[in-house]
């Protein structure tokens, strides 16, 4: 029984991992419209950068805290 919990607890975490990306590629995806929108050149610029470094570091987040959960 221990087994299976740890393995059910593995697969809802992975999915609420995939969640949170979608989740982040939303928003950064919102952030680069907003940018493309914007008729300010360093209003675009920063925004594109926010909604990169915002991937950068979710995707780096997730990926380790997926490598804790495999172990």
């Amino acid at each position: 029984a221990n087994d299976r919990l740890v393995d059910v607890g593995r697969k809802v975490s992975s999915a609420y991992l995939d969640g949170v990306e979608k989740y982040v590629a939303g928003l950064a995806q919102l952030d680069r419209t907003i940018g493309e929108q914007s008729q300010v050149e360093s209003v675009a610029s920063l925004l594109g950068t926010h909604a990169q470094v915002t991937e950068d570091v979710v995707q780096a987040s997730v990926s380790a805290t997926r490598e804790l959960i495999t172990v």
